[in-house]
C-alpha cells in the first residue's frame, strides 16, 4: 500500500511538470518546430494532451475522439458538433486523437447528439450526455407514435380521440399522466385496443380491428389511415427488420414489439407468419404523410 501511495504523487508531479514545461514553451518558443517537437512526445500511454485553436490544453483518456474533446470544452459544443479539424485537416469524428494534436470543433445549431457516437466515445461526460439525449429522444418518439396508434384505434372503433378521454382511464393503467400512457402505448407495453376498451368498456371489436392483415405481395399503395414514418427516427421508436430489410417504395407493415416500439417489415416477409394470430400487434404504416 505504501508503494502505491508514493507512486500516485510521483506520477502526478511528472504530469504537472510536463504541463509547466509545455506552457513555458508556448510562451517562449522561437520556432514552431520546437513547439511541435515537444507536444508530439507521448509521455503517458493512459492520457493524451490536445490543444484548442486558442492554445488551451485539454487532457483526455487514451483513444479519445474529437467528440470527447468537444464535450470537454463545453456540453453545448459537444451536443452541436458536426465535424472536426485535427492539425488543420478535416477528420471523421471517430478519429483517435494523439498527443499534441490541435483540435478545432465545427458546430451547427441544427445538430443534436448522434446515438452512434456512443459506440466510440471514451469519456464519461460524453457518454452520459449522449445517453441522456437518447433517452429523452426515445421518450418523445414513443409519445408521438403512441398518440398516432391511439388516434387510429379510436377511429377504427368509431370514436374521436381526446386527451381528456385518456386522462379518465390513467388509474386503470396505473400511470400518472396522459404522456406516460402515450409513451407506454408507443413502446408496445399497451395496445391501442386496450386503451379504447378502457375508455369505452361496452365497445366491441369492429371487423376492421379483428381483421388479420393478409400477407400479399406488392408495392406501395395508398393507405387511407396509415401511420406515417416521417419524423420517427430509426433505432428509437421505430426499427427496421433485419430479416427483410424494407426500403422506401416497398409495401410495409408495422409489428408492435413490447418495450421496443414498432418493427417495420415488408408485407411479404416470412416472419409475419409468426404474428397471424395477434392482429392487435399489426399497424398499417406508410413511408410518409402521403402514404
Amino acid at each position: 500500500e505504501g508503494g502505491s501511495q508514493k507512486a500516485g504523487p510521483q506520477k502526478e508531479g511528472v504530469q504537472y511538470r510536463w504541463l509547466r514545461d509545455l506552457l513555458d514553451i508556448l510562451e517562449h518558443a522561437s520556432e514552431p518546430e520546437e513547439f511541435l517537437e515537444h507536444t508530439k512526445l507521448a509521455m503517458f500511454q493512459d492520457q493524451v494532451f490536445c490543444f484548442s485553436p486558442k492554445g488551451e490544453v485539454i487532457a483526455l483518456p487514451a483513444r479519445a475522439t474529437p467528440v470527447d474533446f468537444a464535450y470537454m470544452i463545453h456540453t453545448h459544443i459537444g451536443d452541436t458538433c458536426v465535424g472536426a479539424k485535427v492539425n488543420g485537416a478535416m477528420v471523421p469524428l471517430r478519429t483517435v486523437l494523439n498527443n499534441g494534436d490541435q483540435v478545432e470543433i465545427v458546430t451547427s445549431k441544427a445538430q443534436t447528439p448522434n446515438p452512434t457516437w456512443e459506440r466510440f466515445v471514451v469519456t464519461g461526460k460524453a457518454r452520459a450526455r449522449i445517453r441522456r439525449f437518447i433517452r429523452q429522444q426515445q421518450e418523445d418518439q414513443y409519445k408521438d407514435l403512441g398518440k398516432a396508434i391511439l388516434q387510429k384505434a379510436f377511429r377504427q372503433e368509431g370514436y374521436d380521440y381526446s386527451d381528456k378521454a385518456i386522462d379518465g382511464v390513467l388509474k386503470i393503467f396505473k400511470l400518472p399522466t396522459v404522456e406516460s400512457l402515450l409513451s407506454s402505448v408507443g413502446a408496445g407495453h399497451h395496445t391501442g385496443r386496450e386503451v379504447v376498451h378502457a375508455v369505452f368498456p361496452g365497445s366491441k371489436d369492429t371487423e376492421t380491428a379483428r381483421k388479420i392483415i393478409p400477407l400479399e405481395k406488392g408495392r406501395t399503395r395508398k393507405h387511407e389511415h396509415a401511420i406515417p414514418l416521417k419524423g420517427l427516427i430509426p433505432g428509437m421508436a421505430v426499427h427496421y427488420a433485419g430479416c427483410c430489410h424494407p426500403l422506401p417504395g416497398d409495401r410495409i407493415v408495422g409489428i408492435v414489439t413490447t418495450g421496443k416500439g414498432v418493427t417495420i417489415h415488408t408485407i411479404d416477409c416470412d416472419t409475419l407468419e409468426t404474428f397471424t394470430e395477434q392482429p392487435e400487434r399489426w399497424l398499417d404504416v406508410g413511408w410518409d404523410n402521403d402514404g
